[in-house]
């Protein structure tokens, strides 16, 4: 249930939390048109937050997925430069172990 501070301090009831969390929670879910700049701020700095942990996260996801794809090229081009004319047991073997871990 969302409450302005008026009708919180009218009802007796206290926000759940304390500091910048439980502001970033009446900024978004209370209609207060009393906010602050420090609560615009601080969720500001929280949306921010996010987005970079989201941006890093995708950096991690990417980077792996192109280390095994690099990976299994490699050893298909090492498997080539060797002379070999059984590549394909090399690769399927590569598949086989990626995919078991």
């Amino acid at each position: 249930m969302c409450m302005t501070r008026d009708a919180r301090r009218d009802s007796g009831t206290r926000p759940h939390g304390s500091g910048a969390m439980a502001k970033v929670y009446r900024l978004f879910f209370s209609g207060d048109d009393g906010e602050t700049a420090e609560d615009r701020n601080a969720a500001n700095r929280q949306t921010t937050s996010l987005a970079g942990l989201a941006v890093t996260l995708l950096v991690v996801v990417v980077s792996l997925f192109l280390l095994k794809e690099l990976h299994i090229k490699a050893a298909i081009e090492d498997c080539l430069m060797a002379g070999r004319s059984n590549c394909d047991a090399v690769v399927a073997s590569l598949h086989a172990t990626q995919h078991q871990r």
